[in-house]
Parts: C-alpha cells; sequence; structure tokens
C-alpha cells in the first residue's frame, strides 16, 4: 500500500528548520513520500527534500475578541483579599487544525492508500519509525507533554489514516465546530477520533521541540525586585489597573501612568486602580530604587488581560 506522510509546519527558526530537515531525511530514509505545507517561505534545501511542497498564506490566528486562550492564577493581596491575575494570548489551535483539513484534502486528491498526519518535529524513534513502515489500522497517537508529563489521548503530533477514513476525517475539520470547543485543538481531534472509531496507539508519542512560557504568564516586571502585573482590555471602557506584588523588600517605588503618579514605599501589594482607559494608555513606567523600567513594550505585546478582586 502506497504511504504519504503529511507534514504540518511553521518553521520561523534555524532550530526549527534543522529539525524539519532532519525529519525529511529519515522519511526518504524509510522510503517514504512527504508533502509539505508552510504559511512561509522555505528555502530550496527543504523543497527540494519534498515529493510534494504547499505554500500557502493561510495562518488563521485567532484573537481577542474573537477568541482567547486565558491563563489565570490566585494571589493573596493580604489577609482579606485575594487577586484572580487572567492573561489572554492569541489562539493558534485553528491555524494548526486548518492546515491538517489541507493536507488531508491535498493528500486524498493524490494516489495514496495511507495518509500519515505528522508535526515538522515529531521525534522519530524506533516505535515511530516501525509504525511508519507497518501496515496498520487507522490510529491517532497519544502524546506526552513534556513540561508536565502528562498523556494525552488525541494531538495532531502523529495520525495514521486509511484514504477512507481520511476523506471523514477531513470533512469534521470545521471552524463553526471547533468555535464552540471549550478546549483546545486537541479536543476537537479527540471528538473525531470518538466519532470515526478510530483506535488509540498503545505508546505514547513526543515532540523534538517544545516551547513554554513557563509560570510567567502573570509577570511583566524587568525587574527583580518586584513582580508586575497590569490590565489590558481594549475598546471596552476598561479602567486600567496596575498590580506590584511578590517585593522581596521594602522597596521605594514610583509608578508613572500618562501624566498621572504614585508612589509606595513598602514590601506589601499595591492595587492601583487608574481613571485611564486601558486605549488610552500612552506611557507605563516604573523606578525602583532609582533604576527606571518603560513598560509600554511590554504593555503592546499583550492581547489580553484583567485583574479580578476576590
Amino acid at each position: 500500500m502506497r504511504r504519504l506522510v503529511l507534514i504540518s509546519s511553521y518553521c520561523d527558526t534555524e532550530e526549527k528548520i534543522k529539525v524539519l530537515k532532519e525529519n525529511l531525511i529519515k522519511y526518504k530514509e524509510l522510503g517514504l513520500d512527504t508533502l509539505l505545507i508552510s504559511p512561509l517561505h522555505l528555502e530550496s534545501k527543504i523543497t527540494e527534500l519534498c515529493d510534494y511542497y504547499f505554500n500557502t498564506k493561510e495562518n488563521p490566528i485567532l484573537c481577542y475578541p474573537e477568541r482567547i486562550l486565558t491563563y489565570w492564577g490566585i494571589y493573596d493581596f493580604d489577609e482579606n483579599l485575594k487577586i484572580k491575575l487572567i492573561r489572554g494570548y492569541c489562539e493558534y489551535g485553528w491555524a494548526a487544525l486548518l492546515q491538517t483539513k489541507r493536507l488531508l484534502q491535498l493528500g486524498i486528491m493524490l494516489d495514496y492508500d495511507i495518509l500519515i498526519h505528522t508535526v515538522y518535529d515529531l521525534e522519530i524513534d524506533d516505535y515511530v519509525s516501525n509504525e511508519l513502515k507497518t501496515e496498520s489500522e487507522d490510529t491517532i497517537f497519544k502524546w506526552i507533554d513534556p513540561v508536565y508529563n502528562e498523556e494525552h489521548n488525541a494531538s495532531l503530533h502523529f495520525i495514521i489514516l486509511t484514504k477512507k477514513t481520511a476523506i471523514e476525517f477531513e470533512k469534521s475539520i470545521e471552524k463553526e465546530v471547533f468555535m464552540k470547543i471549550n478546549g483546545y485543538a486537541e479536543t476537537l481531534v479527540d471528538q473525531i477520533k470518538e466519532k470515526l472509531k478510530i483506535k488509540n496507539s498503545q505508546k505514547p508519542i513526543k515532540d523534538s521541540i517544545y516551547y513554554h512560557n513557563g509560570n510567567e504568564h502573570h509577570n511583566f516586571s524587568k525587574d527583580g525586585k518586584y513582580k508586575l502585573f497590569f490590565t489590558k482590555k481594549n475598546y471596552e471602557n476598561v479602567n486600567f489597573e496596575i498590580y506590584i506584588y511578590g517585593l522581596s523588600q521594602d522597596c521605594d517605588i514610583q509608578i508613572l501612568v500618562n501624566e498621572k503618579k504614585w508612589e509606595h514605599f513598602s514590601r506589601e501589594n499595591k492595587l492601583i486602580t487608574s481613571d485611564i482607559l486601558c486605549e488610552n494608555i500612552e506611557k507605563i513606567k516604573i523606578i525602583c530604587e532609582g533604576v527606571e523600567n518603560d513598560y509600554m513594550e511590554e504593555f503592546y505585546k499583550i492581547e489580553w488581560s484583567l485583574i479580578e478582586k476576590l
């Protein structure tokens, strides 16, 4: 049976390109044809390793207010009050799912019996190599989250489909359905797995590369003497708030927002609610023990953030 490896990618660093190239070479050594999709232009040294290459401008990252991915944490303000900090990021799930949909659409048109969906940095160890060569059934491979060492039953990292199942799988990837899901791209994959009765692998697979934001979702500070969080929720008449917490010692702090100024000398937490709307913020500076830091660049980078009192 003829087998085609479908490779989803967004390789914007040399590290990613290196891993993609290594994997393309491994697929060739295994005697497998490849179809690579990329929203970024890739050099000929990469594309010449592919049997098929599809360069697309599609990369539909969803941002607020359409959809965001949130991380929240609850922190003690004092003995009587807790503060909930909520950080929202643009959501990449639909961009990944659409690449999968396009890859399946292209693969279905070609003369192959088995379509194998992968991501560019799949770790091709002995187990994966054997599965790539085996005449297996429709299978969605379990995946291990390398940060929390958690095993997930569904992901886009490694999926083997007969053409018949691939047709149904592709039809099941719909934005309207995804937008109703309170979860990740993997949540939709898991739903499709159950609907089409696709089996799970016995063993999980891993990525070669994994980027993680660590525990700094709620700290924008450039100064190790304090932690910092502020609101950004434009176009909804939300007042700008700034929260300084986690001070290791008493500090002389000055907070400047536009033309307003607040002073704080303590190691206690400080929450300031201004009368300035988030969309009107033009300057954020904090001076701590004589050291000044400008936070406008950090503010511009934030998609959405909010502070709630509990």
